[in-house]
């Protein structure tokens, strides 16, 4: 059943006009914590584990005309990153005032998430991506360009 989006999806839940909706976690942590809601199936648990979780896209054009706009935005959102990584509470008092998190919401999102202090993309983790994408039908391996071609470090550091 389309809900709409997610906050009216979650109304849907929340109110028992539904049983079931697919979240991402960041949807659900709160619910969870409260004890509103359960875990039915884990998509984390049928994908590969090493991905790429978070990117910074651009369209190719933009990137070529606008680079020193590219390379502040990617210069602000690494030190975010990095603000993150040095100091814990700051990134869960973040946490909370954006997404309205208790404490133990806020400190359970931040144990889950992964952060890349340099901001390099693995490698192997695009090509997990594309494998399991691949694999699963969802794209055509005949379309897929070589991954060197997918992403560009060119902006990091």
């Amino acid at each position: 059943m389309a809900a709409g989006g997610p906050t009216k999806s979650l109304a849907l839940l929340k109110t028992k006009k539904t049983d079931a909706a697919l979240h991402d976690w960041t949807n659900m942590v709160e619910l969870k914590v409260r004890g509103q809601v359960r875990d039915l199936i884990r998509m984390s648990d049928y994908i590969p584990r090493q991905l790429v979780n978070h990117v910074v896209y651009s369209r190719k054009d933009f990137k070529q005309e606008k680079r020193d706009l590219v390379r502040r935005v990617v210069k602000s959102i690494l030190m975010a990153v990095q603000r993150a990584v040095k100091d814990r509470q700051w990134a869960i008092n973040k946490m909370k005032q954006r997404n309205g998190y208790s404490d133990q919401a806020a400190n359970i999102m931040f144990e889950t998430l992964s952060f890349t202090p340099d901001g390099k993309l693995n490698k192997k983790a695009i090509e997990n991506v594309l494998n399991f994408l691949i694999e699963n039908g969802l794209l055509s391996k005949r379309k897929v360009p070589p991954v060197n071609q997918l992403f560009t470090p060119e902006f990091i550091g």
